[in-house]
């Protein structure tokens, strides 16, 4: 499984987005987010990022299924 966020600040706007998606083991598309952080800086648009990824992967059942490998 492979977990890749982004985040991404937008200084004419004042506000900050993050996004990510999690694949599983040959690459296949598993789940995706995106989110819009309103004022926020561009590191914490990346911790957001890594945060709701970290999460998401919990949710496909990862930590469940890969217990002990």
């Amino acid at each position: 499984m492979t977990l890749n966020t982004d985040g991404a600040f937008k200084a004419s706007l004042g506000t900050a987005i993050a996004g990510g998606l999690v694949r599983d083991g040959a690459g296949g598309w598993l789940k995706g987010f995106a989110y819009h952080l309103d004022i926020c800086s561009v590191l914490c648009a990346e911790l957001w990022g890594i945060l709701n990824g970290i999460d998401m992967a919990w949710w496909v059942d990862y930590r469940k299924n890969h217990r002990g490998s």
